[in-house]
């Protein structure tokens, strides 16, 4: 090689390596900014988790527009509540556990579903999600603090994707639930094993630890790349329901990680299942997988805020999908006959 060759090449280098020591440091610097307050922090055990120690003061707005208050904080674990550990006969323990709606960071921690539940019954309340989770990583969760916090019952929050997030398949074929992290998945065989829903996974877990800047590449590639499948599981599903295998797959995945809730509350804890939604052919599969689980489901929350939109009443955030104070207030009064054994 001629010096002319080595000199391109040393130029070629340099220019590459300042290129993306620039794009770290402005996408940390973006990030840093931009997500201060973020509800999410990666976990090699459970994927991601909720952070901890949050304390937000300000403002939200519903879908309408309209602004609100809202003070949101976490425990030292990542709880949105956290009652008193130990016996309190009088007063029974209840843990709720779910994704992004039992998160909760669109209303205060006293205005979700499981706060005013908490001032309606005489319950201990222990309140945890994360946005994006699907049941094993909920199953994860509470296997973490079922000894610590020995509820009386357990209330598990779900939500249609979540068929799609306990299935890698299912996830790297997704254009619309696929949120390029590493998670831990269950096959058929029982067996746990972790995957990023994407191409080159390993390249890709190694590059949303530790660099901003390919994170920023690879989800501008993802963002451009999944609305062109011809073919997602999301429409598949739509298409075929349990016709199309890898969506049997996951109903049968599924109603075995809520079997081991099951087993792993033990026989004096029931364990109760709700959706936020109802969206066929998701829900009849969420009938069948609780109803094979042996776990309790509660329905008509979905109807019930549905009929209250139908009034031209405002029950979402801001996103349009989350509920604001109003949803869950809705979601609290429908919980209520289902959970009568520890009305006051």
């Amino acid at each position: 090689m001629n010096k002319t060759r080595v000199f391109w090449f040393a130029m070629l280098s340099l220019s590459l390596i300042l290129f993306l020591a620039l794009g770290e440091i402005t996408m940390r610097t973006y990030y840093a900014f931009r997500y201060r307050h973020s509800p999410l922090t990666l976990d090699d055990y459970l994927g991601w988790r909720p952070t901890e120690n949050i304390r937000f003061h300000g403002v939200r707005r519903d879908l309408s527009g309209k602004p609100y208050e809202v003070s949101i904080q976490t425990n030292e674990h990542g709880f949105g509540m956290f009652g008193s550990p130990g016996p309190h006969p009088e007063r029974k323990r209840i843990l709720f556990v779910g994704d992004s709606y039992t998160h909760g960071m669109q209303v205060s921690n006293d205005r979700t579903y499981y706060g005013i539940l908490g001032r309606s019954l005489p319950i201990e309340v222990f309140a945890i999600g994360c946005s994006g989770y699907g049941t094993l990583q909920e199953y994860l969760l509470l296997d973490r603090y079922l000894d610590i916090i020995r509820p009386d019952a357990i209330v598990l929050q779900f939500c249609y994707n979540d068929f799609i997030n306990n299935s890698y398949e299912l996830e790297r074929m997704s254009d619309t639930h696929n949120n390029g992290m590493r998670r831990p998945y269950l096959n058929l065989s029982g067996e746990m094993g972790y995957a990023l829903p994407g191409p080159l996974p390993e390249f890709r877990h190694v590059a949303n630890k530790y660099s901003r800047f390919l994170y920023f590449l690879f989800s501008t590639v993802d963002r451009i790349y999944r609305p062109r499948l011809t073919e997602s599981s999301d429409k598949m599903i739509a298409e075929k329901g349990k016709a199309f295998p890898p969506f049997k797959d996951s109903i049968e995945v599924t109603r075995m990680i809520l079997r081991k809730m099951k087993d792993r509350a033990g026989p004096n804890a029931p364990v109760y299942v709700f959706s936020v939604d109802k969206i066929s052919p998701y829900h009849e599969a969420l009938m069948e997988a609780t109803a094979g689980a042996g776990v309790q489901f509660i329905d008509g929350i979905p109807d019930a805020v549905h009929g209250v939109e139908k009034r031209d009443q405002v029950t979402r955030a801001e996103d349009g999908m989350h509920w604001n104070e109003a949803g869950h207030r809705i979601a609290a009064e429908q919980l209520m006959g289902p959970l009568s054994t520890y009305r006051k």
